[in-house]
């Protein structure tokens, strides 16, 4: 869980050499009531590349060294990036175990291409819910 993202991101920096920052929550530039809160930005890219880290227990993290995919429970998360920021060019989704010692970190690199189909989809479906709460609103300050 979040008591070992500090290890992973380490981990992730000695594994890549690349440096990563904190960003905070960030808004999409077309819509602020879209928004996303990434775990790091690597330093020095411009906005253009971001990691996503989990730490799964044992046969999760197996999992994801073994098929190299990143998991149902976490795709959307990941699409997210890419809906907010359309800067970003590629994700790090960093799966982290201590435990694995033989493989403790296992990193898979995603572009935006990886996602275009659902970045799309996300997008439509995030703007028709926010229309119908709008929709909502309107209708209770009205009565």
């Amino acid at each position: 869980g979040n008591r070992l993202e500090p290890e992973a991101i380490a981990a992730f920096e000695f594994e890549t050499d690349l440096s990563t920052e904190v960003i905070g929550m960030i808004e999409s530039d077309e819509n602020k009531d879209i928004a996303q809160s990434p775990d790091r930005y690597i330093k020095d890219k411009d906005d253009t590349e971001a990691i996503e880290d989990k730490c799964p227990a044992g046969k999760n993290y197996v999992k994801l060294w073994l098929t190299n995919e990143i998991p149902d429970d976490y795709k959307w998360q990941c699409v997210q990036y890419f809906v907010v920021n359309p800067k970003l060019k590629k994700l790090y989704f960093v799966g982290y175990n201590p435990l694995i010692a033989v493989h403790p970190i296992h990193i898979i690199e995603v572009t935006r291409e990886t996602f275009e189909e659902e970045i799309g989809s996300a997008l439509e479906a995030q703007h028709k819910i926010l229309q119908e709460v709008n929709n909502k609103l309107l209708d209770l300050i009205e009565i």
